[in-house]
Order: C-alpha cells, then sequence, then structure tokens
C-alpha cells in the first residue's frame, strides 16, 4: 500500500509546487466563442504536469512525467522543438525574463539550459541539492538561477555558466516553494518545517524567518510592488506579511481543506487563494476581508490565476476542467470541459485572451477567453 502511494503523493506534490503569475501583434483574434478549444498540444507519452506561456505569448512550452520539455507555437498549435536533458521526471519548468531561453529541472537534481529560438541546449548544470528540486526560478534580472528541494537548502546558480553563487541553508525540512522579490534582491522560501523565510540573494543570509503556520507551507509569493508576503499551507490557512519588517499584517481564515495555490491581482489589492475544500477565495489584502468565494469545482482546485487586467480569475482543478470566473462579482463566466483526467494548472496568455491548461490526460490545451 505505501508503495502505491508514493507516486500519488509526488504527483500532488509536484502539482502544488507548479500552481504557489503579448501576443505576436500579426495574430488575428480567433473568430470562435468564447471558451472554445482552440489547439489540443498533444505528443507527451506521460502525464503534462505544467504548461507556460513565453513572455511575449509567441509560444508555449509544456513538461511532462516523459521526461522532455516541448515548445509549441501558440499561433497554430504546432510543435516547434523537443527538448531531452536528463532522465528525470520534470518538476520545475522556467522561462527566462526575455523568452530565448528556458531551463528544467527533475527528480535528478540536474539542470538543464535550452536556446528556445533553435532548440539547441546551452548549459547543464550537475546536481548538488542532494535531491529532487521542487522549485526553481530565473532572477528578474534573467543572470542568475535559484533551486530548492529535499536538500532543505537553497542554491543561487550563475544561468551563464555551472557556477554556484550562494549556498542559503536555514529550513529543516523539504523546502517546497521558493521566488525572487520583484527587484532580485531577495527570495522568499516556503518549507515543510511550517516556516517561510526571507532571504538576501545579495550574501545569502537570512533576513527574516515568517512563523506562524502550523502544518506544511505549500506556497509563497511576493505581492507585485515587493512590499508584501503570502503565504498559504496544509493548515487551511494563509497569512499576509511585511516584507520591510517580517510582521504579519493579515490572517486569511476561511478554507476548510489544505491551500494548494494562490495568486495576488496585478496591482496587489487582492489574493486569490484555492485548495482542497474545492473552492477558491478572493481577499481584500488591505484588511484581510473575504470579498468572494467562488464555489463550482467538484474536487481539488490545484491552480488559481489572475487574468493580467485583474478582471479574471481561472481555476484548474482534479475534476477534469477549468472555470474562469468574473473578479468584479465572483460569478462563473466559463467551464473549460475538455480534458478526461486532472487538470493540474491554468495559465493567462499575456494579452490576456486566451488560457492555457495542463492535464493528466497526457494533453496541453489552448482555450479562447477573449477581450
Amino acid at each position: 500500500m505505501k508503495k502505491q502511494l508514493i507516486p500519488l503523493l509526488l504527483i500532488v506534490l509536484v502539482i502544488i509546487i507548479n500552481s504557489c503569475g503579448k501576443d505576436d501583434p500579426s495574430v488575428v483574434e480567433p473568430t470562435v466563442d468564447p471558451g472554445t478549444i482552440l489547439f489540443t498540444l498533444s505528443s507527451h507519452t506521460a502525464d503534462v504536469r505544467l504548461a507556460l506561456w513565453s513572455p511575449d505569448g509567441t509560444k508555449i512550452a509544456t513538461s511532462s512525467e516523459d521526461t522532455t520539455v516541448i515548445i509549441w507555437s501558440s499561433k497554430n498549435g504546432a510543435k516547434l522543438f523537443t527538448l531531452k536533458g536528463s532522465q528525470a521526471y520534470i518538476t520545475a519548468m522556467q522561462w527566462n525574463p526575455d523568452g530565448t531561453k528556458i531551463a528544467a529541472t527533475g527528480v535528478d537534481g540536474i539542470i538543464d539550459i535550452w536556446s528556445t529560438n533553435n532548440g539547441a541546449k546551452l548549459l547543464t548544470i550537475p546536481s548538488d541539492n542532494s535531491g529532487f528540486i521542487w522549485s526553481m526560478k530565473w532572477s528578474p534580472d534573467g543572470t542568475k538561477l535559484a533551486t530548492t528541494g529535499t536538500s532543505r537548502k537553497i542554491i543561487i546558480w550563475s544561468s551563464e555558466s555551472v557556477s554556484k553563487l550562494h549556498t542559503l541553508s536555514g529550513h529543516s525540512q523539504n523546502v517546497i516553494e521558493l521566488n525572487w522579490s520583484p527587484d532580485g534582491s531577495k527570495i522568499a522560501s516556503a518549507s515543510n518545517d511550517n516556516t517561510a523565510k526571507i532571504w538576501s540573494a545579495i550574501d545569502g543570509s537570512i533576513i527574516y524567518t515568517l512563523s506562524g503556520h502550523t502544518d506544511f507551507l505549500t506556497c509563497v509569493q511576493w505581492s507585485p510592488d515587493g512590499s508584501k508576503i503570502a503565504t498559504a499551507g496544509k493548515d487551511n490557512m494563509a497569512y499576509i506579511w511585511s516584507a520591510t519588517t517580517g510582521a504579519k499584517l493579515n490572517t486569511l481564515k476561511g478554507h476548510s481543506g489544505d491551500i494548494y495555490s494562490l495568486d495576488w491581482n496585478p496591482d496587489g489589492t487582492k489574493l486569490a487563494t484555492a485548495g482542497g475544500d474545492y473552492s477558491a477565495i478572493i481577499w481584500s489584502t488591505s484588511d484581510g476581508n473575504k470579498i468572494f468565494t467562488l464555489m463550482g469545482h467538484s474536487s481539488h482546485i490545484m491552480s488559481v490565476k489572475w487574468s493580467p487586467d485583474g478582471t479574471k480569475l481561472g481555476t484548474a482543478a482534479f475534476d477534469t476542467k477549468a472555470k474562469i470566473w468574473s473578479a468584479n462579482d465572483g460569478t462563473n463566466l466559463f467551464t473549460l470541459e475538455g480534458h478526461t483526467a486532472y487538470v493540474n494548472s491554468i495559465k493567462w496568455s499575456p494579452d490576456g485572451t486566451k488560457v492555457v491548461t495542463a492535464s493528466l490526460d497526457k494533453t496541453a490545451k489552448i482555450w479562447y477567453i477573449g477581450k
């Protein structure tokens, strides 16, 4: 029985991590109804864990349990490149800020970086995390990569070489997620030791330890202006903290199950959370009050994302569906039906007219949402 549970727990953890933010102007707007599938991206031979838009919206990258990353055209759904690195199940993937490179890593801790212009491998960084890498993020200026996982350490690497710049030690359990501050000077991390930490990305020192959760953390995210940090966890709670003082500003209590995903709206005035109670909640970040509860899914919600203009939210759930919601009144605008297995993630195109979803049915789908 224990052997059967291990793969399922691994699947859920990777989905959580990848949840805890401009199209080519020559592309003509589709003449289809909102909520329609534009393209199904089918080539992977195993579960698709994540699908990400390039910064300019012209491409999509998908990562899979089949150990590959595939780059697709978002204009016509054509496969452009299949990127093969290590033989490991991929746990993290991200475009660099200008979209010219993509990095991926897996359970073997090896990091591969490819050119997204021609699919050529540019760099391989050998494993130095003593286990799985759960989270990997480019710095805002694209010169560094930060990784973390079962080693309990955060490592900052040069993205131009195999140079290790800093090792950040201080957590006592697995580190589940990390994110850079908007200005690139700090890193926030979330751990199974029930704490989040704010680190200096300049010298690797701990600035603050954020204590208050009573169970594993699942998410940590900076506000758009970098002044606050939101955390969420398996204790059904979310908190908003001052990034300047480390003080707890708001307690967001309303979920009756684990929180798997959170996202700030573009101007930082609202926060969305979603999780195991089948609901998403929109909160005011000024006072911590609940604004709307979004009900309609029939299973765990693994991903919640604001549209770029802040007028809508997307959710993806284990009920095989994704949903689009109005942020103005909390109504369900569209239900996106077409996947045949769990939907792990939902991401908006940079212009906000489309979303891409990733599923355990081995596909990703591009959907038209409209203006």
